[in-house]
């Protein structure tokens, strides 16, 4: 067997990497070649098992590990080393993980390729369309009341893979793992029109290798957007001495980039993340080694403008234990935060809710919405479209039930803090509130609660709704002899209610907890859903929702329709979103005929949602005044087309734009996202006006018509729906 330098196994994510992995490569003659990775007791293998008989070649490039033959490549990955500490630090966990990629550099004789896959000393379960291999490890309880005490620690996954040319066209490939034989059936259609090589790479997740607490707690807010459709994750997890904060962006949901937060010298958790009109991202987080009392959780607070991630800046500074921030925007763009803590008023020695404000003064002083000599946990907040402020918690000292916690409420106007007001007040525990505000200013709420409906001695799905008229009847989401839990809430444009929670009965494995969903009509609750059903925890969902802020007419964290989420799906942050998932388009309102503009200045009005504007305007420059008049009084449909936006940008066919004076193109609902420019230079992916899928674009004038170029932005060709118009027998 020959041996490796541990040089030739790179680590590109961690340099305080303190282990290398040693990685052995099979014998240099046979025509099966095998390539072993091996660290701590723990070994995997990888090797082919197909007939194409051939040279083998084993060579480190670029931090990879190759296993090169004539038709096909096998590169494995180190995709990383970390190590952190449970809050009380009692329990320090490693894990790493690796990656392989297969090439296809032909095509091969059939559809199903089969390697060969050993794993020595760890257990094996199915996680979703791949696998996980891992050891279970005893943790002591880190008071996740009624929360199993065994962790099931990652150590290697075997991920769900994705087929994609060298055209960036991509497919789904089925990936079964038995008794150590490894399968990969990719489409025969697929196979036979690509062009090669052919990449099989894993589906896109978030982040692999973070904590099963990384987006913990529900009450608070994971999932932002911005209004060009970019998605922001905010997560937790290890740098390799500290827990830390970092935000993961995408333009479409499937590829991510991370940016680290913090960096602070002690852990760092349970971050929460809003973003404003301005389309700043805040993010607020609780964590040790800042202040003068470095050695407390207290509350941190980080902006990222267009110009990067401004100072962090400290919300609280006390020699008292503060947890658990949720954050919230107002259509003013200031930021509202709220949480526990200790220290403060009359009962320093209780964890009671607080709250601070940050308008563009700075942070205002800290508010008190209970001072009780009871431990009140877990605030969620919400603003409504007047900017009152909304706030649910979980405590004990209230109503007729002070020895069990009980879901409460307050509201903040321009006036101040209303009077508290008991959503539950039951002889049995009720926790983790989530709410939401409708477009009627209606709050909704769900939380985990215990001694309702026929099965008391359960945690199930509770919901209640406070309109003018007060509070509602509670209604029983779910109520089952299984326990559900971290229960959260969103609300589409249309005031459907979707509710998202993780809980064990359903499915082909009734005994994991796995995410599941529910919708409230009009017409009341629709069959719940189960969209995960896996043999490892899933947990912590957090669905994008913010009534803030408005955009050109657009709520860009308000889905139009359906939902998004994040969650954790054991160690992994994972994203999804429903089929039916819009948003609101921008609205271009012209506010009045005639406003001054420079003279060299040529503009033209990029209407994205037609319907909504009225009419489509063309602008001129004239004299120094911008002239507007409408496209629709002046030009007719006269041509149309269906464009396929792939990795190649395109433009408008030649010979239907000769006297083409307005372009009005609507993305397919159904395709992928584009970015384009219209100056004639070519767009990437990242890089050009981003349009979402069902979105509309109006592109006016000859020249940006002509000089018009989009491609797409993730691994999904866009469709793009256009229809020419111009004035009856005009030419270019």
């Amino acid at each position: 067997m020959e041996k490796l330098s541990p040089s030739a196994w790179r680590h590109t994510q961690n340099n305080n990497l303190r282990e290398k992995w040693e990685v052995i490569t099979g014998e240099k003659n046979r025509l099966e070649p095998k390539v072993e990775v091996r660290r701590r007791g723990v070994s995997a293998s990888f090797k082919f098992l197909d007939d194409d008989e051939g040279t083998f070649a084993l060579k480190e490039e670029e931090g990879k590990i190759k296993l090169i033959k004539s038709s096909k490549e096998v590169h494995l990955y180190d995709l990383g080393y970390r190590r952190y500490c449970e809050r009380n630090q009692l329990h320090p966990v490693e894990e790493w993980s690796f990656e392989q990629e297969v090439i296809l550099k032909k095509r091969p004789p059939n559809n199903i390729l089969t390697f060969s896959v050993e794993i020595r000393g760890l257990k094996c379960e199915r996680r979703g369309s791949g696998y996980a291999f891992y050891r279970e490890v005893e943790l002591p309880h880190l008071a996740l009341r009624n929360r199993k005490k065994v962790l099931k620690e990652d150590i290697l996954y075997l991920n769900p893979v994705i087929a994609k040319d060298r055209l960036g066209q991509a497919t789904k490939a089925e990936v079964e793992l038995k008794n150590g034989t490894l399968t990969i059936k990719i489409d025969k259609a697929f196979l036979e029109n690509a062009a090669y090589p052919i990449s099989i790479d894993p589906s896109y997740t978030i982040k692999t290798g973070a904590s099963e607490y990384s987006t913990a707690y529900t009450p608070q807010r994971n999932l932002a957007r911005t209004s060009d459709g970019t998605l922001w994750c905010v997560y937790s997890r290890s740098d390799g001495t500290y827990e830390q904060i970092y935000i993961s962006y995408s333009p479409d949901g499937e590829t991510w980039t991370e940016e680290q937060v913090s960096s602070g010298s002690g852990h760092q958790y349970y971050p929460s993340v809003a973003v404003d009109s301005q389309d700043n991202v805040h993010v607020v987080w609780t964590g040790k080694g800042w202040g003068s009392n470095p050695n407390y959780n207290n509350i941190q607070y980080r902006k990222r403008t267009s110009s990067g991630w401004q100072a962090q800046e400290a919300v609280t500074d006390k020699d008292s234990t503060q947890y658990n921030p949720a954050i919230a925007i107002d259509s003013q763009g200031n930021v509202h935060v709220v949480w526990y803590g200790g220290g403060w008023g009359s009962n320093p020695n209780y964890y009671n809710i607080q709250y601070r404000k940050r308008t563009s003064a700075g942070w205002q002083a800290q508010e008190a919405l209970t001072d009780k000599d009871d431990k009140q946990y877990d605030p969620a907040i919400a603003i409504d479209s007047q900017d009152n402020v909304h706030i649910v918690w979980e405590g004990g000292g209230w109503g007729s039930n002070p020895d069990y916690y009980n879901i409460q409420y307050r509201k903040r106007t321009s006036s101040g803090w209303q009077a508290q007001e008991a959503v539950t007040d039951k002889d049995d525990d009720q926790y983790y509130p989530s709410i939401a505000v409708d477009s009627q200013d209606n709050i909704h709420i769900v939380w985990e609660g215990w001694g309702w409906g026929t099965n008391t001695g359960n945690a199930n799905t509770q919901y209640r709704k406070r309109t003018s008229l007060g509070w509602q009847t509670q209604e029983a989401v779910t109520d089952v002899n299984y326990n559900q839990f971290d229960q959260t809430i969103a609300i589409d444009s249309q005031d459907n209610v979707h509710v998202i929670w993780t809980g064990k009965g359903w499915g082909s494995n009734p005994d994991y907890y796995n995410i599941q969903y529910r919708k409230r009509t009009s017409s009341g609750w629709q069959a719940q859903e189960g969209l995960t059903d896996a043999t490892i925890t899933q947990q912590y969902p957090s669905p994008i929702w913010a009534l803030h802020p408005t955009i050109s007419g657009a709520k860009t964290n308000r889905p139009k329709s359906g939902y998004a989420f994040v969650w954790m799906d054991g160690t992994t942050v994972k994203f999804y979103k429903s089929d039916d998932l819009s948003w609101d388009s921008k609205v271009v309102k012209v506010v009045s005929e005639t406003a001054l503009l420079d003279k060299n200045y040529r503009p033209s009005l990029i209407a994205e949602d037609a319907d909504k504007c009225g009419i489509v305007r063309r602008l001129k420059a004239r004299d120094g005044a911008l002239l507007v008049t409408s496209v629709s009084e002046e030009y007719v449909a006269y041509d149309k087309e269906v464009i396929t936006v792939g990795s190649t940008a395109v433009g408008f066919s030649p010979d239907k734009i000769k006297n083409c004076k307005v372009a009005y193109c609507t993305l397919d609902p159904d395709a992928g996202a584009i970015r384009y420019w219209v100056d004639g230079s070519t767009p990437t992916s990242t890089e050009g006006h981003y349009v979402d899928s069902g979105q509309s674009i109006t592109i006016v004038g000859p020249t940006e018509i002509s000089n018009f170029k989009a491609i797409r932005v993730g691994s999904t060709d866009g469709k793009l729906h256009v229809t020419y118009r111009g004035k009856p027998g005009s030419s270019s």
